[in-house]
């Protein structure tokens, strides 16, 4: 996605969410707050049969699958999302998985989020920055100007990046968490 813009054109979309945690109850939140309609939790683990209100299947076969179906991962974990997505991608095909931004979060210009990228309330990404795909930006984190994030990585809540970082595959950035610029 280039310019940190999101497709305006959400209302009467749903979106399938992997997960019934706390990550995905967090997306489904922002989903919610966009327009989009949450049509259910996919979530093997999970004991639960409704979150919220919303349905939790335990397989991505037990729904109907429509062109309107749009998809996120809700697993926090780096190296869990990851494998997740490249399960789904070798099971199913090519999925839609959009990028979801709140709209609290401030996006510099010159700015690219990736697919499957989540932006939680509050958070600044600079400009001339590049967000992979599948990224977690949390709640009040940020990252300044000509940062670079690789896929699957993830900042957590009031982590911070001075400008010219980049921050590796995988790579986690924990609570509260300062990077030094340039590094």
């Amino acid at each position: 996605m280039q310019n940190g813009t999101q497709d305006t054109n959400i209302q009467g979309r749903s979106l399938v969410i992997i997960g019934a945690g706390g990550h995905g109850l967090s997306i489904a939140s922002i989903a919610l707050s966009l327009g989009y309609k949450v049509a259910c939790f996919i979530d093997k683990y999970s004991d639960l049969e409704v979150l919220c209100g919303i349905s939790v299947y335990k397989e991505l076969t037990q729904i109907q699958m429509t062109k309107n179906n749009h998809f996120a991962i809700g697993i926090g974990d780096n190296f869990k999302r990851d494998r997740i997505f490249q399960v789904l991608n070798s099971e199913h095909g090519e999925l839609s998985f959009p990028p979801l931004i709140h709209p609290s979060a401030v996006i510099g210009a010159f700015t690219e989020i990736g697919i499957g990228t989540v932006l939680m309330p509050n958070v600044v990404v600079g400009p001339n920055s590049r967000v992979g795909n599948f990224c977690i930006l949390n709640t009040q984190s940020s990252i300044d100007h000509d940062c670079i994030m690789a896929s699957f990585s993830s900042l957590a809540p009031r982590a911070v990046t001075g400008g010219h970082v980049e921050i590796g595959r995988r790579t986690a950035i924990g609570l509260g968490a300062c990077v030094k610029h340039q590094l």
